[in-house]
């Protein structure tokens, strides 16, 4: 099934999901992508609010953690944390 983009798109889902599952920073990812930095800025905005939604209607709590190159025992520590662990 083909997709339909707003008239002023600058992603489409394969892009997005390059960005969600990346571990490139963002200005590495604009490069990558052809995209400039504020495009990666608004597409993690949009990941955040979609966060926030799920969080409202659901009834759950949420956490952003950051997940740094090379720091990974600290995100696990984060998340362990936010479960009470």
């Amino acid at each position: 099934m083909s997709q339909v983009y707003h008239s002023n798109a600058k992603t489409n889902s394969h892009t997005r999901e390059m960005i969600q599952k990346s571990d490139l920073n963002n200005v590495e990812l604009a490069t990558r992508l052809y995209n400039n930095i504020e495009d990666i800025k608004k597409e993690l905005a949009v990941q955040d609010a979609m966060l926030s939604s799920c969080s409202v209607l659901s009834g759950s709590p949420m956490k952003v953690v950051f997940n740094h190159e090379g720091k990974v025992d600290e995100v696990a520590v984060a998340v362990l944390g936010a479960i009470g662990l």
